[in-house]
């Protein structure tokens, strides 16, 4: 919930001092119990400018977990791979159509180096 509305505000043009201010007032009222505050990824967040704030929350706030924990992330979705490669290196795409090409053997390669199989 943080994540989204965190991406909400700053999608809207709020400033990212403004943000943090309502967040941090939402959080502490009484009515609302925290369970866990990805903090690292609301710090992410606030970073990111340009192209990649014009995907969609959900797809955001998938992209700002990816990055934060240095995922690989595979996708069928475009504008993901288009909009996130450009400041992280590990998204691929996994589709044969259109004109983009199936990354999904570059995935295996670097998936099997990360887990120290050859």
């Amino acid at each position: 919930m943080v994540l989204e509305t965190a991406t909400v505000l700053l999608k809207r043009g709020l400033s990212k001092s403004n943000v943090e201010e309502k967040l941090w007032k939402l959080l502490h009222r009484e009515e609302v119990m925290v369970t866990d505050i990805p903090v690292n990824l609301f710090v992410k967040l606030t970073h990111f400018s340009g192209d990649i704030m014009q995907l969609k929350t959900y797809d955001l706030v998938l992209a700002t977990m990816g990055i934060e924990y240095n995922a690989l992330i595979l996708t069928f979705d475009k504008k993901i791979r288009g909009k996130v490669k450009s400041i992280f290196p590990y998204v691929y795409y996994c589709s044969s159509e259109g004109r983009m090409k199936n990354e999904l053997q570059l995935f295996a390669q670097e998936f099997t180096k990360r887990v120290g199989k050859s």
